[in-house]
């Protein structure tokens, strides 16, 4: 079993304006892609000087379902859209 771990930063007005359908569209990739195993997103409740402001994590079977999440359309258009308003992003997979 395979971990995905990706935190974002947004730009400010994105973050206030369209971070919630952004969510709801990353919501669906967990019905829409059937490698996923499993798969949660939220918003960051507690501030920090190095807080990110939302998490995903998602789970596959293996590299190969990871690799299928990446390059599935949905997914590509939801990194299309996460493109010109994320500030950071980082990701962390590893083994379960």
């Amino acid at each position: 079993m395979l971990r995905h771990v990706a935190v974002f930063v947004f730009t400010p007005e994105f973050h206030e304006n369209g971070l919630d359908d952004w969510i709801e569209r990353v919501r669906e990739l967990a019905f829409v892609v059937p490698q996923v195993r499993s798969m949660s997103i939220g918003r960051n409740v507690v501030d920090g000087g190095n807080a990110w402001q939302v998490a995903i994590v998602a789970d596959f079977e293996d590299r190969a379902g990871l690799e299928a999440y990446n390059t599935h359309p949905a997914h590509e258009k939801v990194r299309e859209l996460s493109r010109s308003v994320k500030e950071r992003f980082a990701t962390v997979d590893f083994e379960l």
